[in-house]
């Protein structure tokens, strides 16, 4: 454990500036949590089979300055993450692969059925059915999110498709009252949002240029920022957010040698790169969601290892 505590701590994820301009300041990295592997109410499930990937937990969100929600994948369960490592069950049954907060209203999970609802308790309250031609598959980078809604305190639920091309759904309104809808219902409000902000794409040109769009309801591009990597190419590239601002995070694999290094990275609308941090990405198992960015600019990343999940925090920007 020392080896990799050491790793992070020395400085392997620091926020870096690649312009003159570009400098930000991060706290040192903590960790929030740790989750043992096990079948008691307090571990987390593990499948470990011959010639298989091993299964842990597939998503988390954060649900409250210190909490978490993770999706305990393989006992089929939704549970509750204090600061520390203490955990309780919120819901049972729950089949998905992406799970996201709507701060005091509750969440919503991704799954081959569709966009599951529930409540602040983990009481199920609806089921929306996913158009096929939305391409929602299960997979990394495929995932269930918030968009803020321009002027306004409030934000959208969305689903970034296997395209990574972010579509606003209706039915879950942050800072308003959530829809319960069911049946019929439900399946002709998702995708006919009123979400007027703008709508993301990563598009990628070759493996060495990859762009955010920001586009408006048409399809018109308002917004478009180039990701840096030097001379590098470029793996997974991953649009986490918009930072309220015009600007957005990105989570990315740099591939270097034989190795692709984790990064996340913080463009303003301009293209500017405002900060960057490199990430441990040598995960025990597979892990569609690997981090999700704060209010304040701070990354959470969930890092499995062979004795356990955990929860670390790389500070805010300053």
């Amino acid at each position: 454990m020392r080896s990799w505590v050491t790793f992070i701590l020395i400085g392997f994820l620091v926020c870096l500036a690649l312009s003159e301009e570009a400098v930000s300041q991060q706290n040192p990295p903590n960790v929030l949590a740790k989750i043992p592997w096990g079948d008691k109410e307090n571990q987390v499930g593990l499948l470990k089979a011959p010639e298989m990937e091993r299964c842990g937990p597939l998503s988390f969100c954060r649900s409250g300055l210190d909490e978490f929600l993770l999706l305990d994948t393989v006992k089929a369960r939704v549970v509750q993450v204090e600061k520390g490592g203490a955990i309780s069950t919120l819901a049972t049954d729950v089949l998905g692969w992406s799970i996201c907060a709507v701060g005091g209203q509750g969440f919503f999970v991704l799954g081959e059925k569709g966009l599951s609802q529930f409540g602040f308790l983990g009481e199920p309250r609806a089921l929306f059915a996913l158009d096929a031609d939305r391409k929602i598959i299960q997979g990394y980078g495929t995932e269930v999110m918030l968009l803020r809604i321009p002027n306004a305190v409030a934000s959208t639920v969305a689903i970034a498709n296997v395209d990574q091309m972010v579509y606003p759904i209706a039915g879950g309104t942050v800072g308003m009252e959530m829809k319960t809808l069911t049946g019929e219902q439900a399946r002709a409000q998702l995708g006919k949002s009123d979400y007027d902000g703008m709508i993301y794409q990563v598009k990628r040109i070759n493996s060495r240029d990859v762009r955010v769009l920001g586009l408006d309801s048409g399809g018109k591009e308002l917004v478009t920022i180039p990701i840096q990597s030097g001379s590098d190419a470029l793996g997974a590239v991953l649009f986490k957010c918009d930072d309220g601002k015009g600007g957005v995070f990105v989570e990315l694999e740099r591939l270097v040698g034989q190795k692709a290094e984790l990064e996340v990275h913080h463009y303003a609308r301009t293209g500017e790169l405002l900060c960057l941090h490199r990430l441990p990405n040598d995960y025990f198992t597979t892990v569609y969601k690997k981090t999700e960015i704060g209010a304040d600019g701070e990354v959470i990343q969930m890092l499995t290892r062979k004795d356990g999940v955990l929860f670390i925090q790389y500070g805010e920007e300053h």
